[in-house]
This record gives C-alpha cells, structure tokens and sequence, in this order.
C-alpha cells in the first residue's frame, strides 16, 4: 500500500469516527428532548394531584363546618329534633295555633345529601312573626326560609280594620335544614352534629341587624294602609325655562376611565406547588419584562382572588368577578358566573365559604 492509499484510508477511518459521534450526539439529544417532556408531563400531573388534594382538604372542613350547624345524620331523630325546636321556638315567641308538619325526606342530587322541609302555620302579630323568624336564624343548625305566605285575621271591610289585621295575622312558611351523609373522608364517628343543650346554647350571628328591635323599627305604621297614585311627574320645561347661556348649560359627563395599564397582558403560566400559586403575565411588547402576580396583587384595575389551572379571577372594584383565560389578553376576560365557568365559579365560592368558615371559628 502506498503513502497515498494509507492517507486516503485514514481520512475514511477518521470519517467514519466523525459519522458515529455525529449520530450518537443526535440520538442523546432526542433522549434527552424526550425526558424533558416526560418530566414536563409529571410535573403537570403532579399539579393536578396537589390540586385535587387541596380541593378535597377545603371539601372536608367545609364538610365538617356544615356537619356542625345540621340536627342529626339520622331522618328520625332529626324531624324529632325539628318539630321539638318549632314548637318551642313558636311558643317562645308568642304565635299561637302552631301546627308543624313535617314533609318527607327528599334527595338533594346525586351528592347524598338530604333535605328536611317542614311546614309551619301560626298566628300571631306582626312583632311575633319578626321575632320567631328572627330567632329560627339564629339557632345552632342552618335554615332556609321559602314560600312564606302572610295573612290578615279578622279584617273587617267594613269598619276598616287595619289596626286589627296588624294585630292578628297568620303565617305559612316552609323551613328547610340539610341532613348530611358520611363519607370516605368524613366518617360518622368525625361528623360532629349542632349541640342543643340549653347550656352549650350559643346564638349565630347570620344576620344583618343584629337585634329584633332593630328590624322592628324599620315596620312603617302604613305598611297595610290602602295604596295610593303616586303625584303626577312634573311637566316638561318649556322654552322660556330652558338655559339659554353658556353658563346655565349643565356640566358634560365625565369622561370613561383609562383602560388598565396591563390590559395588552397575556396570561402565559401558571405555577403552583405546595404553599404558593403564581401566574406569570407575558408582556407581548418586545424587549419588556413578564411579570409573576400572586393572590392578592393588583391586575386589571382589581385584585387577583384565585388561580386555576385554567386561567385567573380578578375581582373589581364594584364587586364583580372576571375570568381571564389562559393564553389570552387581560383584555379579552369572560364575567365569572356559574354559566360562564361552572368548574371555577364554583371552586371559587366554595373557597370563599371555607375561609369564611375559618374567620367566624377564629372570631
């Protein structure tokens, strides 16, 4: 072989070498490319995971919190413990003629949960009635009030008995509580029901005034006086009372107010891991910073409540609550309703009745 064939084989050689490297650096960056998405793919799965455990962590002292304020898991002794509380609570109030039926036990659902309806008729006078209701929303287990009908006794046409309907007037109202089912997460033995010992007794504060006197003042003595035309509105001005100079003219309206300064925002990520959430805007003007928000920063000319996988929810200044999808302007936001956005409207609200919870247990 001569000293031109060897060189000639040992460029084929080197080559050849180059060649091999060449495609062993391509198959461990398609590797590495692939574990890369692999671990993207587990990190999003873990999310999901910490998500739903937190959502199943609010769902069970929410579920503990309700369980405190029902009368019992069980349908019987708990229609007992409703009729026992009307009567009294009818009684204590000053109604008389109480009669409390109690309507059969009814699904609330696919959940599991059961609703208690029962019926109350009574008469009594308007005071009365005041204080019975006023006193059933105050009590250790939740009610809800509905087709409540008020009626006037003895009216007579004749003689005008206005006073008289004041005084004496029948009441038919259905009043509903929630019997609540165990489950994996919240057994029997965990599920604590409303204490109704005498001594153990503590009034809930769920409502706006704080006494009866209150709402008792606020009963007009006209309220069952016959309706009357309102006055005419006033006639139009005419000519002559029309301005006529510059300065009589009244004022222009005031302008709209500036869109928000990060309305062109784009809602690019959103991070969440054990303790903290974040989403991360992408400014699309080039050479300009993203910015990282957490609940409670100010955006969109609001504050930003809650984070979801699916977008955000920032809650204006006039207290409505706007959806900002990901992936698109702030600009282009959806009002949060529980038609707009079901899933996060209602993870929402139920977020916000745990940290309710959580406010009046540490009040």
């Amino acid at each position: 072989m001569n000293p031109q064939e060897k060189r000639l084989m040992i460029v084929v050689v080197v080559l050849g070498v180059l060649l091999g490297m060449w495609q062993g650096y391509r198959a461990y960056q398609n590797k590495l490319a692939d574990l890369n998405r692999s671990i993207d793919i587990q990190k999003e799965n873990r999310n999901k995971v910490q998500i739903e455990r937190a959502d199943a962590d609010r769902g069970e002292i929410a579920w503990k919190t309700i369980g405190q304020q029902t009368l019992s898991l069980d349908p019987n002794e708990a229609t007992t413990r409703m009729r026992d509380e009307l009567n009294e609570l009818a009684a204590k109030s000053g109604l008389s003629g109480a009669t409390v039926r109690i309507m059969p036990v009814r699904a609330y659902g696919k959940t599991g949960i059961r609703v208690l309806e029962s019926k109350v008729s009574a008469e009594g006078s308007l005071h009365n009635i005041l204080a019975f209701l006023f006193e059933v929303h105050r009590q250790p287990y939740l009610v809800r009030s509905k087709d409540m009908v008020l009626g006037l006794v003895g009216m007579d046409s004749r003689s005008g008995g206005d006073q008289l309907g004041v005084e004496r007037m029948n009441l038919q109202v259905s009043l509903e509580t929630l019997i609540l089912p165990t489950n994996r997460r919240v057994p029997a033995s965990e599920l604590v029901t409303a204490d109704l010992q005498k001594e153990n007794r503590q009034p809930q504060e769920r409502l706006m005034l704080a006494s009866v006197e209150e709402y008792r003042n606020s009963i007009r003595p006209t309220l069952f006086e016959p309706y009357k035309e309102p006055p005419p509105p006033p006639p139009p001005p005419t000519r002559q009372d029309r301005p006529t100079r510059t300065g009589d003219r009244p004022p222009p309206p005031p302008p709209p107010p500036p869109p928000p300064a990060d309305q062109n925002m784009v809602v690019g990520r959103i991070l969440i891991w054990p303790g903290n959430e974040q989403v991360v805007l992408e400014n699309p003007s080039r050479g300009q910073e993203d910015k990282r928000l957490e609940i409670g920063d100010t955006m969109y000319g609001g504050m930003l409540i809650y984070i979801h996988p699916k977008g955000v929810v920032t809650e204006q200044k006039d207290g409505k609550w706007l959806f900002h999808p990901i992936s698109s302007p702030l600009r282009e936001y959806i009002e949060l309703t529980a038609e707009s956005q079901p899933e996060v409207y209602y993870k929402l609200t139920e977020l916000q009745e745990w940290l309710k919870g959580i406010t009046s247990a540490a009040g």
